[in-house]
């Protein structure tokens, strides 16, 4: 059983069977940053070749919900196993050990729940560790007050080996092709090969036996990394701006983060900032990471710069940015006053979408403004066409976007900063 484990060495990480993703919260119809970082650290493990499936765990509406999110990611139906009675991180453990008894597992969790987590699995003897879901640091008393009372019944949980709530035999597992899916993990736990759990939840004569299934090589290229401990270059430093190298890193690293930057929860800024830098775009002289903080965001608006420090697997790396890497306003400020970089405005009209098109050019910023005036997203411009121009984002994720489909009632106006 190692300890909590982090995506960011990506090369260095043991190959699972299994990724399980216990359930969190969902804000309508989407999930909650808590539960898209688990979502997307799974998805992360399955395209790396890090795992051989993935199982969602929660009540039947989350567990429905999590599997929709990773099919509409592309996720095979026959890769992903749906538990719709993961009630706890115990009932979720329980249940996959018993489906799968000779798999290997991650489970992927925030930083502040792996050792519960990690706790509840060494008393399963399960194979495997906890796996960090995401960057952001969450506080809060009643964070702290809840995963208090969540951590004393795990105690009670693991000391008297409880039985979960609803077990294999009469709530299986299931597989989300509908079909019985495929054999990742030993399987076996369940009661033969009708049981809906998979090819690996039984041998036909309930003997469970099975396979395991190797997980596929790692894959070849990990996660990109930033300069460590800044750039050591300075503004002057620029050697020249290649839009087609920042067009083409906010193609890769749109939907799946460069874990070699900070990951925050309003991310547009930051990555378009990551686009510039591949782009060529030289940044500021940065202070060091500080130890034990594992995000520090300076109040520096006339620098532009990010770093970090990775060291081992199961330690938590660390990074450092200026506000004007990361902060809207700062970041618009600094490319226009101290890199003097050129701004221009468009109203959202036929005729001002027709002057953007015909003026902007791909590695260009784009800025979207509200009805308050105020900049509600940016993106880098990827695409220009005659009749459109199409733009990359993160926080909400979009991958070539049309900035002509975007409603004028929300965005009335854009903006552009010329690149060079």
């Amino acid at each position: 059983m190692e300890g909590l484990l982090y995506y960011e060495y990506a090369d260095e990480l043991p190959r699972r069977d299994v990724v399980i993703v216990p359930g969190a919260a969902w804000e309508g119809h989407s999930p909650s940053l808590a539960m898209a970082g688990r979502l997307n650290r799974a998805i992360d493990l399955y395209r790396g070749h890090l795992v051989g499936g993935i199982l969602v765990s929660g009540g039947p509406e989350e567990a429905e919900s999590m599997c929709a999110y990773l099919l509409g990611d592309g996720i095979p139906a026959q890769d992903i196993w749906v538990d719709s009675q993961g009630l706890s991180t115990w009932d979720s453990l329980c249940r996959a050990q018993a489906t799968f008894p000779l798999a290997s597992f991650y489970f992927c969790t925030q930083e502040q729940y792996a050792g519960r987590a990690g706790y509840l699995m060494r008393c399963l003897g399960m194979e495997g560790g906890c796996i960090n879901a995401d960057l952001i640091v969450y506080q809060g008393a009643a964070v702290a007050a809840r995963e208090y009372l969540a951590a004393s019944k795990a105690v009670a949980n693991g000391a008297l080996g409880t039985r979960p709530a609803h077990s294999i035999a009469e709530q299986p597992i299931v597989s989300a092709a509908g079909d019985g899916g495929g054999s990742v993990g030993g399987g076996g736990g369940g009661t033969g090969e009708g049981s809906g759990a998979g090819e690996g939840s039984g041998t036909g004569d309930g003997s469970g036996s099975g396979t395991v299934v190797q997980a596929a090589p790692a894959a070849e290229q990990g996660p990109e990394r930033a300069p460590t401990l800044g750039s050591g270059l300075s503004s002057a430093d620029d050697a020249g701006y290649d839009p087609d190298a920042a067009v083409a890193y906010a193609r890769r690293f749109v939907k799946s983060r460069n874990r070699a930057y900070a990951e925050t929860d309003q991310n547009c800024t930051s990555f378009v900032s990551q686009c510039l830098v591949a782009g060529g775009l030289a940044m500021d002289d940065s202070p060091p990471p500080q130890a034990g903080q594992r995000l520090v965001v300076d109040n520096a608006p006339q620098s532009w710069y990010s770093s970090s420090i990775l060291g081992e697997v199961e330690s938590p790396p660390l990074y450092r940015m200026s506000t004007a890497f990361c902060r809207t306003s700062d970041f618009c400020s600094y490319w226009t006053k101290n890199r003097g970089m050129e701004e221009k405005s468009y109203d959202n009209t036929y005729e001002g979408r027709d002057s953007l098109i015909r003026e902007a050019y791909p590695g260009c910023v784009v800025l979207l403004y509200d009805s308050q005036g105020r900049i509600a997203h940016l993106g880098l411009v990827s695409q220009v066409e005659e009749s459109d121009l199409w733009y990359c984002g993160n926080t909400s994720d979009r991958l070539d976007f049309s900035v002509c489909s975007l409603s004028s009632t929300e965005y009335p106006t854009f903006g552009v900063i010329f690149m060079r």
